[in-house]
């Protein structure tokens, strides 16, 4: 099941033009991701410039989902939206936030798929996407997915409503 929720609205008319900015969304989605898993997740999935990237993690063998989880987990989901806004340390080594983690307990230990989250003023970077855990200093890089920047503005407000979301629940 997708419905489209939360978009980012267009280019803030401040931002040079010579600056490449993606568009940010959230996508809500749900299955059971592979036969081993225990129960079907609800969640928030990213909306890279209009493409969903959860197919891309799951084509690239992995059976992660977004750590922005639905129906339950919604501490973890709070933190995890701390971390992408730059409010909460991040979770794994060298710096790296956890963009998508083990469907079935978000454990950085059964293995991520991570990024480093780079920020200004005005935009949020997302860049070296790749597969770690937290006992292993090394990641493997995944080049499926394109570094990509964000308006900083539209990026915090798409990710705020899911707190809001949350705070209503």
């Amino acid at each position: 099941m997708h419905s489209l929720i939360l978009p980012c609205p267009g280019r803030r008319a401040d931002l040079p033009l010579w600056a490449p900015v993606s568009d940010f969304s959230l996508v809500e989605s749900s299955g059971t991701i592979t036969s081993n898993s225990q129960q079907e997740r609800r969640f928030l999935d990213f909306v890279l410039d209009s493409k969903p990237t959860c197919p891309t993690v799951l084509a690239n063998g992995g059976d992660n989902i977004s750590p922005l989880w639905l129906g339950g987990g919604h501490e973890w989901c709070r933190t995890a939206i701390d971390r992408l806004l730059g409010e909460a340390e991040p979770d794994a080594p060298g710096g790296r936030v956890s963009v998508y983690v083990c469907a079935e307990c978000a454990d950085l230990g059964c293995g991520a798929i991570t990024v480093l989250v780079e920020r200004s003023d005005a935009t949020v970077s997302w860049r070296n996407w790749g597969y770690q855990n937290n006992y292993d200093d090394w990641f493997v890089r995944l080049d499926d997915l394109p570094d990509v920047t964000f308006d900083a503005a539209q990026y915090a407000l798409t990710l705020r409503a899911v707190l809001d979301r949350l705070h209503s629940r």
